[in-house]
């Protein structure tokens, strides 16, 4: 009895040294115009009006809020990146909906210069990322005085006992223009980025880095792959220098599809601190694009596309015209 005893003890105490694991999941999503019902007259917001031509009703946006609702709720998301949502008060009806209520997510969130009024923002769980604080960069652009767009926002937290997270959001320009003519506003949104994060590193070198959203490029894009200087190959990488998740997505497959063509314009980029780090780690497995079937055409023409809110003026009671990424991560309590 006495042996069996001591074997128990012996047991526990090294079980007890054992540092104790959970895991962080982050994702982003773009959720198509999540705008509200009112007007604002400093921006371009009329067609998601009830007048407007899209006859924005309360019973088409409480859809939408409910829709993007079971997403969420499925990602299971301690930290959500969204895109494309109007102002705090889409961001308030939206973690109010039953579905994800009890997650108690709290949002980061300032308005942007976008003449839309389409803004990023951050949900978090504060029991998983404790926040520290959060700000903005804006963006304007030298070669043109008119056009305006989404601000860089990014916020910082504690996970895990002790290690600093910073994200930083984007909604880079859109290729409206043409992928070419529309190029220099990208590349330049990415150069400021990476001056943002480069002097991060200078201030504080231990804290680690994910930078995500709708990117309106691919991970081999120039801007992605040249200024940001986003690396697709885990060879060789020194701890502030960036990964691009995407490189365990399948090259066939993207978050947004146009004409047949899938792109992958909704990415994960972390600094290469999270492939080593003891405490706080990507799994790289973990790494994907959220397709789920109910997010897709079921049928007809458009079948296998996206289920989307609107095709044009008709309203088709979707989701989204992209689909979430989302990533995993091992904290490691010591």
């Amino acid at each position: 009895m006495k042996t069996f005893s001591m074997l128990m003890i012996i047991f526990l105490i090294s079980i007890s040294s054992v540092p104790a694991q959970d895991t962080l999941i982050f994702a982003s999503y773009n959720v198509e115009n999540l705008f509200d019902l009112n007007d604002n007259p400093q921006k371009w917001d009329d067609e998601f009006l009830p007048a407007g031509k899209k006859e924005w009703t309360t019973e088409r946006y409480t859809d939408k809020l409910e829709k993007l609702a079971t997403v969420i709720n499925d990602l299971n998301a301690d930290i959500l990146g969204l895109v494309e949502v109007e102002n705090r008060l889409v961001l308030d009806d939206l973690v109010r909906q039953s579905s994800i209520s009890d997650r108690d997510y709290r949002a980061i969130h300032e308005d942007s210069p976008d003449a839309r009024g389409i803004d990023v923002a951050i949900l978090y769980d504060s029991k998983r990322f404790r926040y520290l604080w959060h700000s903005v960069h804006g963006i304007h652009f030298p070669f043109s005085d008119s056009f305006s767009t989404r601000d860089i926002l990014f916020a910082a937290g504690v996970v895990g006992n002790s290690d600093t997270l910073v994200i930083f959001m984007n909604h880079w320009p859109s290729r409206i223009r043409g992928k070419a003519e529309s190029e220099k506003y990208r590349v330049f949104v990415a150069s400021e980025l990476k001056t943002l994060v480069d002097s991060l590193y200078v201030l504080h070198p231990e804290y680690h880095v994910i930078i995500s959203g709708d990117f309106n490029d691919t991970p081999n894009d120039t801007s992605v792959s040249e200024i940001l200087q986003a690396m697709n190959s885990v060879n060789n990488l020194k701890t502030d220098d960036l990964f691009n998740t995407s490189k365990y997505f399948n090259e066939n497959t993207g978050t947004y599809l146009f004409r047949g063509a899938w792109y992958q314009y909704d990415q994960i980029i972390v600094s290469a601190s999270l492939l080593s780090s003891s405490t706080f780690r990507l799994l790289g497995e973990s790494v994907e694009i959220f397709s789920r079937p109910y997010l897709f055409e079921q049928e007809g023409k458009y079948k296998g596309y996206m289920l989307r809110t609107y095709a044009g003026k008709k309203y088709l009671g979707g989701y989204s015209d992209h689909l979430p990424v989302r990533a995993k991560f091992k904290i490691s309590h010591k």
